[in-house]
C-alpha cells in the first residue's frame, strides 16, 4: 500500500500551523530554487535532488513525529523501544567518517497499514569515492550515493529496485526515486531516515552495523 505524500505533508503542514511553528527559512525546496536560477554545480545534491524529493526532506520532521505517534499503537512495545533507542542516540560527525565496506542493514518502517514492521538483517556495501551505498542481498534493493550536508548529516538520493532487476537513475520517478538524512552514533552503528516513501509506510529507516 502507498501512503499518499500530498496528503501526509499536507495533514502535517496544517499540525503545524496549528501549533504556531514557524518553517525553516530557507528550506531544500528554495535552495534548489536559487540553484536552478544561477545554473551552476548540476552535479551537486541541489542539481540533482528532484522537487519532490526536496519536499519530502523539508518535512522530515513533521512526518518523523507522525510516523512514531503511529508506529506507537503497535502491540511490540520492545520493537517500538528499539526504533526510540535509534532516534534518541546521540549524533556524532558522519562527515568525515569512514563508512565504506561491507555493512549489515536492516529496514524499519514506521506509520502504515501495519503501524511498525522491522526486518532482517541484510548486506549493504559502501564503496567508491563518492559512498555509493548498494543493498546486496534481500528482494528489495537501493542503489545511490551520499552528499555532505554538514558535520553530523548526509543526504542520500537512491532508486528502489526489487532483486534482478537493473537500479534505475536517480530521478527516473517517484516510483523508485528515494531520498534521505543519514546519521552516526557511532564508527559502527548509523543510519538513513526516508521520509514518507512511496511504498507501505510514513518513514522508512535503514540500520547499519558492521559485519
Amino acid at each position: 500500500m502507498r501512503i499518499p505524500f500530498l496528503v501526509a505533508v499536507a495533514t502535517l503542514s496544517l499540525t503545524v500551523a496549528a501549533q504556531g511553528q514557524s518553517p525553516v527559512s530557507q528550506t531544500l525546496t528554495q535552495s534548489k530554487l536559487e540553484h536552478e536560477i544561477s545554473d551552476i554545480g548540476k552535479g551537486s545534491m541541489l542539481g540533482q535532488v528532484t522537487y519532490r524529493d526536496a519536499a519530502r526532506l523539508d518535512g522530515h520532521e513533521w512526518i518523523k513525529a507522525k510516523a512514531l505517534e503511529m508506529a506507537k499503537t503497535t502491540d511490540r512495545a520492545d520493537e517500538f523501544e528499539q526504533v526510540t533507542t535509534i532516534l534518541d542516540l546521540k549524533r556524532i560527525a558522519i562527515a568525515e567518517a569512514d563508512i565504506s565496506g561491507e555493512w549489515q542493514c536492516r529496514t524499519i518502517k514506521l506509520g502504515g497499514p501495519a503501524p511498525l514492521v522491522i526486518y532482517d538483517w541484510f548486506d549493504c556495501e559502501i564503496s567508491g569515492d563518492e559512498w555509493r551505498l548498494e543493498k546486496t542481498s534481500g528482494s528489495q534493493r537501493t542503489a545511490g550515493r551520499f552528499y555532505t550536508l554538514g558535520e553530523d548529516k548526509l543526504a542520500y538520493l537512491g532508486s528502489y529496485h526489487v532483486a534482478g532487476d537493473p537500479a534505475p537513475d536517480y530521478g527516473s520517478g517517484p516510483e523508485s526515486d528515494q531520498a534521505g538524512f543519514a546519521f552516526m552514533s557511532a564508527a559502527d552503528h548509523w543510519w538513513i531516515e526516508f521520509p514518507a516513501p512511496y511504498r507501505e509506510s510514513l518513514l522508512d529507516i535503514l540500520e547499519f552495523r558492521r559485519q
